[in-house]
């Protein structure tokens, strides 16, 4: 297995569960990407009405792919 954390003794390494919080992280990224690309679609083609609202998300999720690259 991969040491996750520098400088960490190997019992507190085996027992870790850095796996299942990847996935946990990555899966609901990967919900959020959809449902954000879902609201802007219905906004911007269904309703015509793209607001300030949308930018905002659209902006929150562009900082969580920022922070998951800097992260993982």
């Amino acid at each position: 297995m991969q040491q996750w954390v520098y400088y960490v003794s190997p019992e507190v390494n085996a027992i870790s569960q850095y796996p299942t919080i990847l996935a946990v992280c990555i899966s609901l990224t990967f919900v959020m990407t959809v449902v954000v690309c879902l609201r802007i679609w219905v906004r911007a083609v269904w309703k015509k009405s793209f607001g300030v609202d949308d930018a905002v998300i659209v902006s929150s999720a562009v900082c969580i792919y920022i922070t998951m690259q800097l992260y993982v």
